[in-house]
C-alpha cells in the first residue's frame, strides 16, 4: 500500500479507546493515550491539536466547531447568566459605585488659579 503523507482525521472505533483515520487510503489505527497532543485534521478542514476533550467524542473536532448547547436551551441561558454576573463583578471592581448614588464632585477649572468664594459646582444630579 502506498504511503500517504497527510494529517489524520480520526474516528473512534465502536465504544473502545481505539481511533482510526478515515481518509480513504489510510490504514492508521492507534490508542487514545497516544493521540493527546498530536496534530489532526478537523471535520471543518482546519488542523488542530487533539486534547482530552476532543478524544471523548466519536469524531474529534476543534473548538471552533464545538456548539455544545442550543441557543435558547436551559444550559445556554444559565451559562449566559453566570457570565453576566462575572462581567458585572469585574466592572464593579474596575469602576466602584459612589455612595447614595451621588455623582463624584469635580473641580471646575479656574483660569487665574486664585481661590474663589463661590461654592464648587456639582456635575450630575441628586436623588
Amino acid at each position: 500500500m502506498p504511503i500517504v503523507e497527510h494529517l489524520h482525521t480520526y474516528r473512534r472505533v465502536g465504544k473502545s479507546a481505539t481511533f482510526c483515520c478515515y481518509h480513504p487510503i489510510c490504514t492508521h489505527f492507534t490508542k487514545k493515550e497516544f493521540l493527546i497532543g498530536k496534530k489532526a485534521m478537523c471535520r471543518c478542514g482546519n488542523p488542530f491539536i487533539l486534547d482530552y476533550r476532543a478524544l471523548q467524542l466519536k469524531v474529534p473536532h476543534c473548538l471552533e466547531c464545538l456548539k455544545p448547547y442550543k441557543e435558547n436551551s436551559r444550559q445556554a441561558i444559565e451559562k449566559r447568566k453566570a457570565l453576566n454576573i462575572k462581567v458585572n463583578e469585574v466592572l464593579e471592581e474596575a469602576f466602584p459605585a459612589t455612595q447614595n448614588n451621588e455623582p463624584v464632585e469635580q473641580d471646575s477649572p479656574v483660569e487665574n488659579n486664585e481661590p474663589t468664594n463661590e461654592p464648587r459646582k456639582r456635575i450630575g444630579y441628586e436623588i
